[in-house]
Order: structure tokens, then C-alpha cells, then sequence
């Protein structure tokens, strides 16, 4: 999070501006949560069977030369989103969780991560048919920033439909 936020936000962004482009960005913070939080190793192309997946949409077609509004509003929804996936609701209270809230799960690695989900979420915002094209834009960017290396395990229709999804926009 910090190189994105100190190294390559700053530089692209720099760069969009100098060479006079016109892009909207949309950012989606995403993770997923094991709750049966026993910290569980899962073998290639097993998911956990009681996960909760967390989407956040942080900006969305944000005008880049507003990346000073952009980064900060990313770091107060980076900050709050950790705690906002853990923190939940006490559904019982007895005595040994007297407490009105719990912390709960644990986060899975990216690669346990319903990433395709994600990427349709984020296609569903930018993708509009019936909108008025607006000819000055230059492009659409969609970054999703998940917690991990970037390799996902993912099933191969879910993997069918978001690639037809991508290329129809």
C-alpha cells in the first residue's frame, strides 16, 4: 500500500497530467475473509467453505486531475477497511462475549480471493450502454488493490464470463 500510494500513484499520475491526458479512475478496495479463522492451509483450487468476500469502492470515474482528493480519500478508506471486515456485530451475548462487537476471521491470502467477482463489480461501473460519451475522456482506469502477490485462483466459467465481459466494453 505505501509504494502504491507514495511511488506509483504520485508518478502516474504526474505523468497523466503532463501529458495533458483526461482519464477517469476508479479505485475498489477487495479482500476476503476465512471466518473460521483456525488459519487453515487450502490446496490448490480449494476455496474455504464459510468466507465472506468485502468489496469497497474508494472513487469511482474520478477525474485524475483530482488526484490530490483521490489519495486522500484512498487512505482514509485504507485505514477504516481492515477494521470495518473485522469488526462485526455481536449476534450473542453471553458471558463469554459480553461485548457489543467481535472481531472476527481472518484474511485470506489474494489467490483464495473471489478476484473475478471484483473485476465484475468494477466492469458493471464503467460499463454503461446507454451513457452519453463524453469525447474529451481520454480512458477509464480500474485499479483494484487486494492484499497479496497477484496470482488467484480462479474456476475457469467465472474466468469465461469476465473475459467476455472485458471484451464487449
Amino acid at each position: 500500500f505505501h509504494k502504491l500510494m507514495n511511488s506509483f500513484f504520485p508518478k502516474a499520475f504526474q505523468k497523466w497530467k503532463d501529458l495533458d491526458t483526461h482519464h477517469l479512475i476508479t479505485i475498489i478496495l477487495f479482500s476476503s475473509v476465512d471466518l473460521e479463522g483456525d488459519d487453515i492451509r487450502y490446496s490448490e483450487g480449494e476455496t474455504p467453505p464459510n468466507k465472506a468476500d468485502y468489496y469497497r469502492v474508494v472513487v469511482d470515474q474520478v477525474h485524475i486531475l483530482l488526484w490530490n482528493e483521490i489519495m486522500a480519500t484512498l487512505r482514509v478508506e485504507f485505514a477504516n477497511f481492515k477494521r470495518d471486515i473485522y469488526l462485526h456485530r455481536n449476534k450473542r451475548r453471553d458471558a463469554e462475549h459480553p461485548q457489543e462487537y467481535i472481531i472476527e476471521g481472518d484474511i485470506l491470502p489474494s489467490a483464495k480471493g473471489s478476484i473475478l467477482e471484483a473485476i465484475n463489480l468494477g466492469m458493471s461501473l464503467v460499463s454503461d450502454d446507454f451513457k452519453d460519451s463524453y469525447l474529451r475522456q481520454t480512458t477509464n482506469h480500474f485499479i483494484m488493490i487486494s492484499p497479496g502477490t497477484g496470482l488467484f485462483d480462479v474456476s475457469y466459467d467465472m474466468l469465461i464470463r469476465t473475459s467476455n465481459l472485458m471484451s464487449t466494453i
